[in-house]
């Protein structure tokens, strides 16, 4: 599949680059955890695409920056203008967006239906948008309402559209069938995330899917590399939620404490989990050497890697069941990319990452094997140095943005 290489066609006749509506959740605004699409919306203004970042949600107390070059629409859910341009696409294209709303009647429950619905002025404010600056594509990230807004945009407005999907808005399904149907293609970032797809819609439209993963960027130069005899430090970064298996980390860290390990684990995120989690430490022996930081910002978290904070990066992710495991982490990627020596597990589509020595893998919702893993990883230089060749070779191979939006871009 050469998915942008449709876009590009679209704008042939036309002498300018092509123009293309980039919809998330919350950017352009720091701190929203989308931050990792950054790179790949920067690789794609590179490589002569005029792009039109507009968020689905933003709220005026948010605190944040926009991009600093570039077109960004942080227009709120609901305004003046959003109902204004509501209303003026419904006279204006009245059967087309009749023909959007009879498709929401496919959402799954009330609640997919209700949240369909209330974007529905946010998508007519899109249309108008996209008419206005002569958009040739419209392409979303994330399956949920944000493809249900470039849907109906295009249904009113003719623009074909696209999206990218990842793991958990796959497992959402809202409208998956439909979007897939009419999207002119649909991008996953993994394999195993095409396989959910087709476990929930009973198969994907041929000819129009395919895998071009998410991307890092490559940084110069290589982060230190752990001296045997220091204080190890271990990076966890990730929300504080089930699906990322804090616990078994924490356990595991209690086996190291027993052996008389000398290690700190930084826990980078926040979530439900938060209270629980610090409690268990505690319960565990081990509070004093484990340090929940929070909420931390994307450029804190690289720089982190860059001066040599992070001796090892763990992410002890397990399989919920149901379909509720890990797409490919870009926090591993990012890792990856300093040299650094990841652990992960084999969950989800994280050995599609790790595959061939580019990080270490153990089985999910065991705390022996991940504690040995990180042992045997701080007791051998030479796997060290492996680790981190190996895995920034992977980066540099496969999930380049650069390569990336090549790829996107059909180069």
């Amino acid at each position: 599949m050469q998915p942008v290489r449709t876009i590009k066609s679209f704008a042939k006749d036309r002498t300018s680059a092509p123009r293309v509506v980039y919809v998330v959740t919350q950017l352009p605004f720091k701190n929203t955890g989308e931050e990792f699409f950054l790179p790949e919306c920067r690789e794609l203004r590179r490589l002569g695409l005029e792009l039109y970042l507009v968020s689905r949600s933003f709220q005026a107390s948010m605190r944040g920056e926009l991009l600093p070059s570039g077109n960004e629409f942080p227009e709120p859910l609901m305004s003046w203008s959003v109902l204004g341009a509501a209303i003026a696409e419904s006279v204006r294209s009245t059967r087309r967006v009749l023909r959007g709303l009879w498709l929401l009647r496919y959402s799954s429950d009330v609640a997919t239906f209700i949240k369909n619905v209330a974007i529905f002025p946010k998508a007519m404010w899109m249309a108008q948008s996209a008419r206005r600056w002569e958009a040739t594509h419209i392409h979303a990230q994330w399956g949920t309402t944000t493809s249900t807004m470039a849907m109906l945009a295009s249904e009113v407005t003719g623009i074909p559209w696209s999206m990218t999907l990842h793991r958990g808005d796959i497992l959402v399904n809202n409208l998956l069938k439909e979007k897939l149907d009419r999207a002119v293609f649909t991008r996953f970032i993994s394999e195993d995330g095409i396989r959910l797809a087709r476990s929930l819609c009973g198969g994907v439209p041929p000819g129009k899917i395919g895998v071009i993963h998410m991307g890092v960027d490559i940084p110069f130069a290589l982060a230190p590399i752990y001296a045997k005899g220091q204080r190890a430090v271990i990076v966890c970064p990730a929300n504080l939620v089930a699906i990322k298996g804090h616990t078994y980390l924490l356990k595991a860290m209690s086996h190291l404490r027993i052996r008389k390990r000398n290690l700190r684990l930084l826990i980078a995120g926040d979530g439900p989990l938060f209270k629980t989690l610090k409690v268990e430490a505690e319960m565990l022996g081990i509070s004093d050497c484990v340090s929940f930081l929070g909420f931390v910002a994307h450029d804190r978290l690289l720089t982190m890697y860059k001066d040599g904070s992070a001796d090892l990066v763990v992410l002890p992710s397990i399989d919920a069941g149901g379909g509720l495991h890990e797409g490919i982490p870009v926090s591993l990627m990012e890792a990856m990319s300093y040299g650094i020596p990841v652990i992960s597990t084999h969950t989800g589509g994280i050995p599609e990452l790790l595959a061939n020595g580019a990080g270490l893998m153990v089985p999910d919702k065991d705390a022996a094997a991940l504690s040995q893993a990180i042992e045997q990883i701080l007791d051998s230089e030479l796997l060290r140095k492996e680790l981190a060749v190996a895995g920034r070779k992977r980066v540099e191979e496969s999930f380049s943005v650069k390569n990336v939006a090549m790829a996107l871009c059909g180069i």
